[in-house]
């Protein structure tokens, strides 16, 4: 299962660089609601940061015109001003941030794999037309997600989770089982936290 993902982390990053940014923001999606227990990619780790990676680097062509949107736009402005000025913030008085790559992790982290690229998905969503497209991948994403959850129900738990958090630790306990023998039962799907699955059902109902 976990070179399964791998494989379509990899094939998604290669999508980046041929398919319209309202399928790349679609892809987006897609692989972090589907695949955010991937996290065995070499210099990447995540299959997120991968891939917000390559959908960074595949429009760095129009870097020019987000430019002059952002700054057009005072939204846009006094946001990516003031989420600078916190992480500033935070990286002068963070007691974790004490080497190189801690800071870099955070800036890569923070900053283009949260923030940023929400800009940008709001800058490339133009239209309606835009938007109906990435309606149908989280449609899409709906669908996997719940075939996996009508398993983990039927089940008692997540075969998908154990299998892409399993390790040779035989101490360590099944990550797809937190919830088997609860008194709460809940659903993970394909997250290791239940809580996740249950929020994107709510967000996509008031979607839809």
């Amino acid at each position: 299962m976990q070179e399964i993902c791998t494989l379509l982390t990899y094939l998604m990053a290669g999508l980046m660089f041929v398919v319209s940014i309202e399928k790349k923001i679609g892809l987006l999606l897609v692989a972090v609601m589907t695949l955010s227990l991937v996290n065995n990619i070499p210099i990447f780790a995540s299959s997120k940061t991968l891939l917000v990676f390559c959908f960074l680097i595949s429009e760095i062509t129009n870097i020019r015109k987000y430019i002059v949107i952002v700054k057009r736009n005072v939204l846009f402005s006094k946001f990516l001003f003031i989420l600078s000025l916190m992480i500033l913030i935070d990286i002068l008085f963070s007691p974790n941030l004490h080497s190189i790559h801690d800071l870099t992790v955070f800036i890569i982290s923070e900053f283009f794999a949260k923030y940023l690229i929400i800009i940008l998905a709001f800058i490339g969503i133009k239209n309606a037309n835009s938007f109906n497209v990435v309606i149908k991948y989280s449609i899409i994403t709906m669908y996997i997600l719940t075939i996996f959850g009508i398993i983990n129900l039927i089940t008692g738990h997540s075969e998908f989770v154990n299998n892409m958090t399993m390790t040779e630790d035989p101490t360590q306990r099944l990550m797809g089982e937190l919830y088997t023998n609860s008194s709460r039962f809940r659903v993970q799907s394909m997250f290791q936290n239940p809580f996740n699955y249950g929020f994107y059902c709510c967000l996509c109902l008031l979607i839809y």
